[in-house]
């Protein structure tokens, strides 16, 4: 694997992507409000963790594979791409991953850090992130600082591996607040 090959390092790449991002989520939305557009639906919950780990990977590709698409892009936006991570590093913190790696390459990928920098890379320094395929079908919205991630899909997809909105209000209520876990509730129906 090439040094830093699945990372964006174009302005050009770069707009091209966020105005794909910005058709499936309103970014500027933070949790527990709903950032997905409104033709997304059909919401599964999961811990933020998992989606950062190379038990993810397998689950990933198989939402992929129902959806007919081969590339999947990750994209963080705190620390914010554009203000941060591009003019320190040279490079994008967005990824454009293909279906047809394999778990140890997710994980390497997500665990590569800026040179001099191993608190950059997306597995420990990425609060807000975004995955979405190219068809924009399904998209997944995770924060950290909460510990949820959220499924979303513009129609009915089988459970691959997530939970469903009573576990979500469950594990917000317990770790976060009642407040959290009722908004949780009113805004992930």
């Amino acid at each position: 694997m090439n040094e830093h090959e699945y990372f964006i390092k174009t302005k050009d790449k770069f707009d091209i992507a966020k105005t794909e991002l910005i058709k499936i989520f309103n970014c500027q939305t933070e949790f527990p409000e709903n950032p997905f557009q409104e033709e997304y639906s059909n919401f599964k919950f999961e811990e933020f963790d998992w989606i950062l780990s190379g038990e993810f990977w397998p689950v990933l590709k198989e939402v992929a594979d129902l959806s007919f698409d081969s590339e999947i892009c990750i994209s963080v936006i705190d620390p914010d791409p554009e203000k941060y991570f591009f003019p320190n590093f040279g490079f994008y913190n967005w990824l454009q991953l293909s279906t047809a790696m394999t778990a140890l390459e997710y994980w390497e990928t997500i665990n590569k850090s800026p040179p001099h920098s191993p608190a950059d890379c997306i597995l420990v320094n990425s609060e807000k992130l975004f995955i979405y395929p190219k068809s924009k079908s399904w998209a997944i919205f995770g924060c950290r600082s909460e510990g949820l991630c959220v499924f979303g899909s513009k129609y009915n997809m089988p459970n691959v591996g997530w939970r469903d909105l009573e576990w979500a209000v469950d594990l917000s209520k317990a770790q976060i607040s009642q407040d959290f876990s009722i908004n949780i509730r009113q805004n992930f129906r």
